[in-house]
């Protein structure tokens, strides 16, 4: 009883046969798969610059603060050992 009730609520679904594609469609197609072709090209190069250019300038930015930091807490503790500077 269920089932006749669901069928009559959803209508029958009906599959059609295609025709061949005209020139338009043709051209539609060829430029999808370019613009897709065209995607995957400039995806690969922004992979490629973040992976060799900014991972690594990331790391080398981190490095020369952890360097300058470093010097500016020993120029610190020098002051700090010498009465010049109270501690905070």
């Amino acid at each position: 009883m269920l089932r006749q009730v669901a069928r009559s609520i959803r209508p029958a679904v009906r599959g059609f046969a295609s025709a061949a594609p005209s020139a338009g469609e043709n051209e539609f197609i060829a430029k999808r798969q370019a613009v897709r072709a065209h995607a995957a090209e400039t995806t690969e190069l922004w992979r490629k610059i973040s992976f060799y250019v900014c991972i690594p300038g990331a790391l080398v930015g981190a490095a020369w603060t952890y360097k300058l930091e470093a010097a500016h807490h020993e120029h610190l503790e020098h002051l700090n050992w010498s009465g010049r500077v109270q501690s905070q």
